[in-house]
């Protein structure tokens, strides 16, 4: 994609990747985030390619990615469903709205329906366990834990909206610093003068993926980072200035905080990679509810 200009728009790039906070902590969780962010986002990218033309085989490989990482975790179907429209969009305008369609339904065949039909069958909700609530005699413990995840992060309020970008990007507990996006938030503010057609292009579907994940009543900085890589696919499409220049700069500082962290983080986590004793004492230092759950599996019998 074109959206690189020269030297300095490759380096903001970087920056703007390589520096957000969060990643930190989405390298070393082993829940299934970052590369399926990022193969969305590849996904997306056809997509905008075939934005004035299309190729079946280009738009079913973006459509796979995207369905992948809609099927790695529910936080995905949100921006997900959101992008696939946007495919479906350009297929109409380019009037190849059904075989766009027909894509759609043989690859949601073999990703994502198997996965909700599982769901329906074994736990009588496709989406478990957000409908449980629904069922004529729920769970009441499924019905809180589902509660509880739509309320991760603090829960949606008119506050909340107002202060978002800071919710997102910053935040004054040294020890939750692994879990904002950084700096990079901010530069919706040079996006006033946008002109170029693929910056307003992530720009509003970056909007679009915001507003959706607000509506679904997430406020939790990870659950934004689709709309993030969106953000920064537009922010590189500016013309470089001055406001760039002393954006980059500050980016710049965040990203040797960073590369600190990580340099701590990495010296902490490798012993564990040694012996089994040394994992066991890392892992009861930096794991929440290690200890407790080495506990129940020692003491629990085996099924």
């Amino acid at each position: 994609l074109k959206f690189t200009y020269g030297a300095n728009q490759r380096i903001l790039l970087a920056l703007l990747i390589f520096s957000v906070p969060l990643n930190i902590w989405l390298v070393s969780t082993q829940k299934p985030l970052l590369f399926p962010s990022a193969v969305m986002i590849a996904g997306f990218c056809i997509y905008i390619q075939q934005k004035n033309s299309f190729n079946p085989f280009y738009h079913t490989v973006a459509s796979l990615f995207i369905l992948y990482s809609i099927a790695c975790k529910y936080s995905f179907i949100v921006p997900g469903s959101i992008m696939i429209l946007f495919g479906l969009w350009c297929a109409y305008k380019n009037k190849n709205i059904f075989p766009a369609i027909l894509i759609l339904i043989g690859l949601s065949i073999v990703t994502i329906f198997p996965l909700y039909i599982r769901n329906l069958i074994f736990y009588g909700d496709p989406l478990s366990p957000f409908f449980e609530q629904l069922k004529s005699n729920p769970d009441l413990y499924v019905v809180n834990f589902a509660n509880m995840l739509k309320d991760y992060g603090g829960g949606v309020s008119f506050k909340n909206i107002l202060l978002l970008p800071f919710k997102l990007g910053i935040t004054l507990k040294p020890t939750e610093i692994s879990t904002v996006l950084g700096i990079g938030v901010f530069g919706f503010i040079l996006l006033n003068r946008i002109s170029n057609p693929i910056g307003k292009t992530m720009l509003k579907i970056s909007i679009f993926v915001t507003c959706g994940i607000l509506f679904a009543g997430q406020i939790s900085p990870r659950y934004f980072m689709e709309a993030y890589w969106l953000l920064v696919g537009a922010i590189i499409t500016i013309p470089w200035n001055s406001k760039i220049k002393w954006f980059n700069n500050v980016l710049l500082l965040q990203a040797c905080l960073m590369a600190g962290l990580s340099i701590y983080g990495a010296s902490v986590l490798f012993p564990g990679g040694l012996t089994l004793k040394k994992r066991h004492d890392v892992m009861s230092k930096v794991a929440h509810g290690y200890n407790e759950t080495k506990w129940l599996d020692e003491n629990l019998p085996s099924d």
